[in-house]
């Protein structure tokens, strides 16, 4: 992605201030909250749960005949859209959490019937223990690769569960239990009955706590007015809970950290706000709906060119008399957000209106506009195509085939941008990223071609004079952790602020490995699946244990526990995201490979630039096959079907072409 966020403080007269607040605080978040009940009370909501998906347009007949609610009108229709937006954002992200939890939990219950003593597995299929070690070591051998790689051992315990799902035989359904329950191998001695039971005891807690996820509270939104807090506190003191889960739900509603702000006002379209300089030379804006307040922007020097950029766009627009067309606006969308502070006074005056805008980083140059122009101009074109060629339009039909038009029309007058030519890289140079327990980042550029290692960048040389941050960071999670479990003993609240040091070595990660990108002229950075970071840590701990305790099986297990604790938990998840963002401001296209699990930093990054550059032939040599030269060029015009920026897809299938 080429887009990035901004923030800034909006400056205000305490009427605008005051009458914001109570708008969004009055009306805006209590339809918010409405939306969101009448949602989880809908008659098709299973169905949507069960699909993963809320439809736009059953929230848009929800939220129409509440326009009219006494409770809810009085704002600007923008901010009616506001909040049907917020809702659309609010489920999609629990739907998303849901359904990762509920396939975790289908992997777990599955697991746990799997899971059998070697008395139970005998007893399933009739037969002695020695005939199910037989007939698992026949699977194990039709079915084990020649190399032991961590790929191969995936796909070995892939295809036995597979046989296990598919397969009747009761012999075989035990054979297959009892080699998964014994790491894909015949064990030489007795099972730990003992042992085994604890194990599978705690899978089966697990299954619980799972369960009891998926049953967790629907979203109910913010409680500006401490309602639901009020009605629990009443209920906890007059009356008994029926049962441990009604004192929990209570115990947890009245732990939980109040709602002190609204919920943001989302502005999706770029002509929401009127930009204009004052008399003080100061960037001021009106908002769409309330324009009769006037606000100014509080910025640092870094984020003041893109908002003179907006103000430039905005009277560039007002002086053609809006011939130019908003999709080449730099700004593409904006919040309006309350920043929690603490402090005595009226609420206006206690918390920070911000803006969070949101903006497209290729629309600063003229080369990049060029190559958005040729994107909007395709979906325009494709959008024009298809509502031209229904019959019967309605009127309003009839409208959004002028819009489309007038957007055609107007998008060859660009708006003015400095020059500066788009970065080229070469396909067969890759900068792959490594991720670790000890060493979060580690990179490498190589020409995949050759295998030759152009680079090699630790850590600490990743992060250079800032390294001493990562030791901050470790230090900050280890005291909040003494801190953490001192108030839970204490069975106080725990609701410990997350510092952002974490967040700001990501940010440094992110820069330098585009920077290592930009230097070798790389056209592509790999990133390793993150499914596989579990078993990487893993392996990097047992590796450890064995260094510091040979041939001590307890010992090994109780060092490599302690070891999990005291050491860095890095979100790798958001390690990546940065590396993502920053590299899609420069347009440099983003890759996943496999790697190996017991491997160097700097092996698994080889590796892990090998896989992505075959998956990326693989993809792409199948649409060579699969399609006609000219139906492929015409496809390469879609560069978001392949992942990679036009370019650089262009320059690579040449090449693959010759």
């Amino acid at each position: 992605m080429s887009q990035i966020t901004i923030q800034c403080q909006l400056f205000a007269d305490e009427a605008a201030r005051k009458y914001l607040w109570q708008l969004m605080t009055e009306r805006n978040t209590p339809l918010v909250n409405e939306l969101l009940r009448l949602v989880a009370l809908h008659p098709d909501f299973p169905i949507w749960r069960s699909k993963g998906r809320l439809p736009t347009a059953e929230v848009t007949k929800l939220a129409k005949p509440l326009k009219l609610d006494p409770r809810f009108n009085n704002q600007p229709a923008k901010f009616h859209i506001s909040a049907e937006k917020t809702v659309l954002y609010t489920f999609k992200s629990w739907l998303v959490i849901q359904n990762r939890i509920q396939r975790k939990l289908w992997g777990k219950v599955s697991w746990l019937r799997m899971l059998r003593t070697n008395e139970e597995l005998v007893a399933d299929c009739g037969q002695d223990l020695e005939q199910v070690q037989k007939k698992a070591e026949s699977l194990l051998l039709a079915s084990q690769s020649p190399d032991d790689s961590d790929e191969s051992n995936h796909n070995l315990r892939k295809n036995l569960y597979q046989t296990y799902d598919e397969t009747d035989d009761a012999l075989t359904r035990s054979a297959i239990a009892y080699l998964l329950k014994n790491k894909c191998q015949i064990p030489s001695d007795t099972e730990d009955l003992e042992k085994f039971l604890t194990y599978r005891c705690k899978i089966a807690i697990q299954v619980k706590s799972l369960t009891q996820q998926l049953e967790n509270r629907l979203p109910q939104g913010r409680d500006l007015t401490e309602e639901r807090f009020l009605t629990t506190l009443e209920s906890a003191t007059t009356s008994v809970p029926v049962d441990d889960a009604e004192a929990s739900k209570w115990q947890s509603q009245l732990l939980e950290k109040p709602d002190l702000v609204p919920f943001p006002i989302t502005l999706e379209s770029n002509m929401d706000l009127m930009w204009f300089s004052n008399q003080r030379g100061k960037i001021g804006l009106h908002i769409g709906g309330i324009s009769e307040h006037e606000f100014t922007i509080g910025c640092g020097q870094r984020q003041l060119h893109y908002f003179q950029r907006f103000l430039s766009d905005y009277q560039t627009m007002l002086a053609s008399k809006r011939q130019h067309t908003s999709s080449l606006f730099l700004l593409r969308s904006a919040k309006l957000i309350w920043k929690e502070r603490e402090g005595r006074g009226d609420p206006w005056n206690v918390h920070q209106l911000q803006l969070s805008c949101t903006l497209d980083t290729r629309l600063l140059t003229a080369e990049g506009t060029e190559v958005v122009k040729q994107e909007v101009a395709a979906v325009t074109t494709n959008k024009l195509g298809i509502m031209r060629n229904k019959t019967d339009r309605t009127d309003k039909q009839e409208n959004y085939i002028r819009r489309l038009q007038s957007t055609l029309n107007r998008i060859d007058r660009p708006f003015d941008r400095p020059s500066q030519p788009l970065y080229q890289g070469h396909p067969n140079i890759i900068v792959a990223v490594s991720m670790g327990l000890q060493s979060p980042a580690t990179a490498i550029a190589i020409d995949v071609t050759s295998q030759k290692i152009l680079a090699y960048r630790s850590t600490k040389q990743l992060l250079g004079d800032n390294y001493q941050l990562l030791n901050r960071q470790r230090n900050q999670q280890m005291q909040q952790r003494h801190l953490r479990h001192n108030l839970q003993k204490q069975g106080r609240s725990c609701q410990l602020s997350n510092s952002e040091l974490g967040e700001h070595l990501d940010r440094l990660f992110a820069k330098a490995i585009v920077e290592l990108a930009q230097t070798y002229r790389a056209g592509s950075i790999a990133l390793p699946q993150l499914d596989q970071i579990r078993s990487i840590v893993q392996s990097e701990i047992d590796a450890q244990a064995q260094r510091k305790i040979p041939g001590h099986i307890e010992r090994q297990k109780k060092y490599a526990k302690q070891l999990r604790i005291s050491l860095h938990n890095w979100s790798y998840n958001r390690l990546s995201q940065a590396i993502v963002n920053k590299a899609g401001q420069s347009e440099i296209a983003i890759e996943y490979g496999s790697n190996s699990a017991r491997a160097s930093p700097n092996d698994r990054a080889k590796g892990i630039a090998l896989s992505a550059y075959a998956a990326r032939t693989a993809r792409i040599s199948s649409y060579i096959n699969n399609f006609a030269l000219v139906q492929m060029l015409e496809w390469l015009k879609h560069p978001k079907l392949f992942g990679l920026s036009l370019p650089f897809t262009l320059q690579f299938s040449t090449s693959l072409l010759k």
